[in-house]
């Protein structure tokens, strides 16, 4: 945009280009015709390409905005099934947590189940024993009743009382233990029961979760067949649209391109035939003698216009060219060297020499040299001296003056 004010503005200053073709300005010859780009033309284009690019952007918001609402429908329903699923999902894990717990019972029935038979084998242990020791009362007993002295006799009341003690003794833990084994036999029956039911419900769980599994991996294969489809659609169409974009904004930006070039080109050729460059500096400063080939460094500039790198120019002595066109050096140098001489240079190559008459006196000599030359862009220009000499350092001895004709 900012190019094309400055193009409006600066034709409508200079008069530089037609607004018509059939129409010739005065005091130029109608065969320059072809050498103007039309305004017109130019907008006209460009308004047809930008037109044209809208309408494939709003077919293009159009096709998006369809394929939006179709998705958000799709994901509508996908959230759906999606929901479902977490449900079932829910019902696995509660059937879940319910037999871990109901394995949990059977653990702890289990270990009760080996507590209760760990205390059976122990009393049965001490049965064997209480036994074992009746029996060897009992002998005992019988072969006291054959003394025949009170003491013996004494002695067999009291291991009678004693077997009477025992006998209760063995008595009780008979008893215990048909109790314990009554308990026994009904907690195996309970645990019988429990095991049963519990074997059950494993089967029922199981294959509730076996047919849930299938359905979630059914309704996730067809989502995701789904969703593939909807993208690849999608991929395709923003592809296609993008490329169809991507072509016109390439052949509009060439075609920018070709006529800013084009532009550019006449209106750096009118500007750069409109501007003047003058430099004139002298030498004032520096060693006083100079060796063979050496660069003469004008660092006093006294006039400049049109010539921006005024720095490089008085530290290097080099002129280096900003705008190509043909230029007048003229350059005088002042030296009391015997058979003084220089030249000018451009970029490796000699213009000119200039050589002093020889010396009769102590008074300084000056000589001369003045050349057109056609420059261009970066094009250096500076003077050397031919042999090893003294050059005067005075602001009005040793001068160098370039200007663009």
């Amino acid at each position: 945009m900012l190019m094309l004010i400055l193009f409006t503005l600066y034709f409508v200053s200079n008069s530089g280009f037609l607004l018509e073709k059939n129409s010739v300005p005065s005091g130029q010859s109608a065969s320059t015709n072809n050498q103007y780009l039309t305004v017109t033309e130019y907008l006209g284009d460009k308004t047809r390409i930008n037109h044209e690019l809208e309408e494939i952007r709003r077919d293009h918001d159009r096709t998006l905005g369809i394929l939006t609402t179709q998705l958000q429908e799709r994901l509508v329903a996908i959230e759906k099934s999606v929901t479902e699923s977490k449900l079932q999902n829910q019902t696995i894990i509660d059937l879940g947590s319910r037999n871990r717990e109901l394995e949990d019972n059977f653990t702890r029935l289990e270990e009760k189940l080996h507590k209760l038979q760990d205390r059976y084998i122990i009393q049965q242990t001490e049965l064997v024993k209480s036994k074992d020791k009746t029996d060897m009362l009992e002998h005992e007993l019988s072969s006291l009743k054959k003394l025949q002295s009170i003491q013996q006799l004494q002695s067999l009341h009291a291991l009678e009382q004693s077997f009477q003690t025992i006998s209760s003794k063995v008595n009780i833990l008979s008893s215990h233990e048909l109790v314990r084994n009554q308990d026994f036999i009904a907690l195996h029956n309970l645990t019988g029961i429990e095991l049963a039911k519990l074997g059950k419900q494993t089967g029922n769980l199981t294959s509730r979760i076996e047919d849930i599994i299938k359905d979630a991996n059914n309704t996730t294969n067809q989502m995701g067949y789904i969703e593939t489809r909807l993208k690849l659609n999608i991929e395709k169409l923003n592809a296609t649209a993008q490329n169809q974009i991507k072509q016109l904004e390439r052949t509009f930006k060439n075609y920018e391109k070709q006529q800013n070039k084009t532009l550019d080109s006449v209106m750096q050729q009118i500007h750069s035939n409109s501007l003047d460059v003058v430099i004139a500096a002298c030498h004032t400063s520096g060693p006083d003698t100079l060796s063979l080939g050496a660069v003469i460094k004008f660092d006093n500039v006294k006039t400049v216009h049109g010539y921006s790198d005024v720095s490089s120019f008085t530290s290097t002595g080099k002129f280096k060219c900003e705008i190509s066109g043909f230029y007048y050096i003229s350059a005088f140098i002042a030296s009391n060297t015997e058979e003084a001489g220089f030249g000018i240079m451009k970029n490796s190559h000699t213009l000119a020499n200039g050589w002093h008459n020889k010396r009769t006196n102590g008074w300084n000599r000056s000589a001369s040299l003045f050349i057109a030359v056609d420059l261009q862009k970066d094009d250096n220009i500076w003077i050397r001296t031919i042999r090893h000499m003294l050059v005067t350092r005075n602001d009005l001895y040793s001068c160098i003056t370039i200007f663009k004709m």
